[in-house]
């Protein structure tokens, strides 16, 4: 169920402004996004979760996804028709989202993205009998009809799309698509351990292996992480906050830098006077 956000509360991610003041604010698109980022994190959202800032709008113009795999807002996909629809990167299949997840959540169409181990599923179906026009699909332990046009989807299966119809129907359509689209789609299968909830890393972001640290590194990465965790516990906010402008953070800058440069004059003396040559 998407969570509508009002002015109300992103009030909290942004002091001092006023509701009048961040309403002005909200007119650009990136600060928009922050506050929309800031929030899933407070509010620690799952993956494929969606928000509503401002409340509803015509056609999705305030619906946001949340990819937590990779702490990213992310807008509704456009290409298939200009109301916005499931982005591309939130796939279905076992292991996977369900088709119907999103139904309530996104207006005018309910149009999903299969995972590989689905298309395949399916591709694999419709080759073996090339007459019919449908078949049955298990996704998460649920049965799905699946109606296609056999002529139409030749050679067009590693590229589909699927509408899900309406919510708590159990019947799902596909339809070719464009290869393009798969570009931020989950192509490998999922663990056996893996659930619906899990939150599949993205083709396009495969990781690679970490290099081994020194123990300098180590140091230096715990510290910065305790630090983090002090000054979250201090002033109740992270460097993700958005109510500091340009100045005030070289401001803070210049502050630290002055520390700084009074903590090395103490130490030089104390240098100076423990390393001072005997007379």
């Amino acid at each position: 169920m998407s969570v509508d956000v009002y002015l109300k509360d992103l009030l909290p991610f942004c002091k001092p402004l006023t509701e009048e003041a961040l309403e002005e604010k909200l007119e650009d698109y990136e600060f928009k996004r922050g506050l929309a980022k800031a929030y899933a994190l407070k509010h620690k959202f799952g993956n494929g979760a969606t928000m509503k800032i401002g409340g509803y709008t015509y056609r999705n113009q305030n619906l946001y996804f949340w990819d937590a795999q990779n702490e990213e807002i992310v807008e509704p996909f456009t290409e298939i028709d200009d109301y916005g629809s499931v982005p591309p990167r939130f796939v279905v299949g076992d292991g996977y989202f369900s088709p119907n997840d999103w139904i309530d959540e996104v207006e005018h169409n309910a149009y999903v993205f299969p995972a590989r181990p689905l298309i395949n599923k399916m591709k694999a179906c419709a080759e073996k009998n090339p007459d019919k026009k449908k078949m049955y699909v298990t996704i998460n332990g649920e049965k799905y009809l699946v109606s296609y046009d056999p002529i139409e989807m030749k050679d067009k299966w590693d590229s589909c799309v699927i509408n899900a119809c309406e919510y708590g129907s159990k019947s799902l359509e596909v339809f070719p698509g464009d290869p393009s689209w798969r570009e931020t789609i989950v192509d490998e299968a999922p663990s056996a351990s893996a659930s619906a909830s899990a939150t599949p890393t993205p083709a396009s972001a495969t990781p690679t292996p970490a290099p081994e640290l020194d123990s300098v590194v180590t140091s230096v990465l715990d510290s910065f992480k305790a630090r983090a965790a002090a000054g979250q516990k201090k002033y109740g906010t992270n460097l993700d906050r958005t109510d500091l402008k340009t100045l005030d953070w070289i401001q803070h800058m210049q502050e630290e830098l002055m520390d700084a440069t009074l903590y090395l004059e103490k130490l030089k003396r104390e240098f100076s006077h423990t390393n001072r040559p005997s007379e």
